[in-house]
């Protein structure tokens, strides 16, 4: 059977159904939600409508009363007087009601308390969709619904995913209304041309394979959900000019582009756990328990054979800025696309290809090895993020018997390397943690780090232990000359200089001598440096290397204030003793 005659029987089935006196059961279309009933069955509506047979069509979606049920009734047969915008009210309404239900609507109540139905569509075929997203109890539902079946002979077709209906005694309701039960069957292909016959973006006619086949191993048969990643991909394709990008890069982003849409939507798939996925997926050799997100995702991608993570394009902040955020800044996506292998493979550097060494022959892994080994051992590369790409490579070649230096020499000349970048300033992240964080650079993933038994951080962190202690002693310098008001709104500051110990690095006379003429003989205030720097417990630990030059200012302070006391100066010296001296039991506990 192929795709078109997917549901035929069905459409046979309802035509034959449409035409009986007095069928007295209605039809059931099921399947779950998105597997395409309601595109089906608007569909076989256009037959309808050519044999000029009448129906009305509502979907009880969000439906709280059997009031609001008729509402829609009316809607339907009267849509342009009886809409949201032209609400009819009062006297007017009841009258038009009067005329359309053919009942006293004073009395309707009681009539809806029975469940009856008080609408005349005589000759009208009802179509009854989303069953399981209305509010009303489903077994009254069906009720209300059947007195149209069995009272008034009306042909009811109704759409549900009845997999939502666990209800005890759904089962026996259900056998007295329905009478015949099909499983709407997704014609995939009917559907995708008939979400892009309206977009004019030829990348869906060229690429339909693809997006359908990537749909298919979903497994999810999930048509809503496709036509709405459809309509993002073409605002995406349109706001970056897609089209004017090579084909192969093409391909590439749009199985991408759907895989992570569809998977976004429909599972709990985090764009941003692949991250942590990506990572596991690089080690060599597989440790023998993987994590739980390894675990989850590697059964996700198994699913998709056509789509690597070895390369993703994005980066998957930016695939979840696109996905998740329609957050679409085309500047940031042309750059990474420039910088993805389908642009940088024309001028790659060794490194990058070495990144792929199983790609190769013998010959030729040799010969990029060599290459890079040589730029490695002679400090060529100028980026830390680079270096440490290379060092995770090399590691990992050694741990599997593909690289014949020793894990000793290698760790040798990383070190050689950030000494290098450190002493010719080469550092590009003002930040440690940005360099400990990072999972991936240039769009690829790190190798596994496991391997370097943290010492690429502890170098890193020795280095930039080092900068912070040359900064610190320049700007301690700078303060304890000048008292630069710049260096004393970063110590109260929530920044650099608030967690870090400064003060180890001042001078305790020449400040004394300078903090005299400028807070104590005069009215200007330095207590609030003290009160609140030592009352955070975390930036304690960092912070108890200033205790010695606290307990050196409390003595001076002491003595000053001997000298002091009868003055008002020395009431402003005994203000800064009691701060610094609860400074100090606050940094002791």
């Amino acid at each position: 059977m192929n795709n078109e005659n997917l549901n035929q029987h069905i459409t046979e089935f309802l035509h034959y159904y449409c035409n009986l006196p007095s069928p007295q059961y209605a039809v059931m279309l099921k399947g779950k939600w998105g597997s395409g009933k309601t595109h089906y069955v608007k569909d076989y509506l256009k037959t309808l409508d050519q044999e000029s047979q009448k129906y009305v069509y509502v979907s009880l979606y969000g439906v709280t009363s059997y009031d609001e049920i008729e509402t829609k009734f009316l809607e339907a047969l009267h849509p342009t007087l009886y809409n949201k915008k032209t609400l009819l009210s009062g006297k007017i309404a009841k009258g038009l009601l009067k005329a359309e239900l053919k009942v006293d609507i004073d009395e309707a109540h009681i009539q809806h308390e029975k469940n009856i139905p008080l609408l005349d569509t005589e000759e009208q075929i009802l179509i009854f969709d989303d069953l399981e997203r209305c509010s009303i109890d489903i077994n009254d539902l069906l009720g209300y619904i059947n007195y149209f079946v069995e009272h008034q002979h009306y042909k009811v077709i109704v759409l549900a995913n009845d997999e939502k209906f666990t209800s005890d005694n759904y089962k026996d309701i259900k056998e007295k209304l329905i009478g015949k039960t099909f499983e709407v069957v997704s014609n995939t292909d009917l559907a995708y041309e008939s979400f892009i016959h309206t977009l004019n973006n030829e990348l869906f006619t060229e690429y339909k394979k693809d997006i359908i086949g990537i749909y298919i191993q979903s497994g999810y048969n999930n048509l809503r959900v496709l036509r709405q990643a459809i309509l993002d991909f073409d605002r995406f394709s349109h706001l970056i000019e897609l089209k004017l990008f090579k084909k192969e890069l093409i391909y590439d982003l749009i199985i991408r582009y759907f895989m992570l849409s569809i998977e976004s939507k429909l599972s709990d798939f985090q764009i941003l756990d692949m991250n942590q996925f990506r990572k596991e997926s690089t080690r060599l050799i597989k440790k023998a328990s993987e994590s739980e997100i390894y675990t989850k995702y590697k059964k996700v991608v198994e699913k998709y054979t056509q789509v690597s993570f070895n390369e993703t394009i994005f980066s998957f902040e930016l695939w979840n800025d696109i996905i998740n955020k329609s957050l679409i800044i085309r500047e940031n996506v042309i750059e990474q696309i420039r910088c993805s292998s389908h642009y940088s493979n024309e001028n790659i550097i060794s490194w990058k290809k070495l990144y792929y060494f199983y790609t190769f022959s013998d010959d030729k892994f040799r010969e990029i090895l060599s290459e890079v080994e040589t730029s490695f051992f002679n400090n060529e590369y100028k980026d830390l993020f680079i270096v440490k790409h290379v060092y995770l490579i090399l590691i990992n070649l050694q741990d599997i018997g593909l690289y014949n230096k020793s894990f000793e020499e290698i760790t040798k000349i990383l070190k050689i390397n950030i000494d290098k970048l450190y002493y010719e300033n080469l550092f590009t992240e003002s930040s440690y943690d940005k360099y400990k964080d990072n999972t991936m650079y240039d769009n690829l993933a790190y190798f596994d780090s496991s391997l370097d038994k943290g010492i690429f951080e502890e170098y890193i962190y020795s280095k930039f232990t080092e900068i912070d202690t040359v900064i610190m002693k320049e700007q301690a310098a700078l303060f304890t000359k000048t008292l630069d008001p710049e260096v004393l709104l970063k110590i109260k500051g929530k920044n650099t200089y608030y967690r870090k110990p400064l003060f180890m690095y001042l001078e305790i006379n020449e400040f004394f001598e300078n903090f005299t003429k400028e807070f104590i003989e005069k009215d200007n205030h330095f207590e609030y440096i003290f009160e609140k720097r030592y009352t955070n417990p975390k930036y304690l630990e960092n912070l108890i290397y200033e205790l010695d030059f606290l307990h050196e200012l409390e003595k001076k302070l002491e003595k000053e204030y001997e000298i002091r006391k009868t003055k008002l100066s020395g009431y402003r010296t005994n203000n800064y003793l009691q701060v610094v001296k609860q400074a100090i039991v606050d940094l002791d506990k």
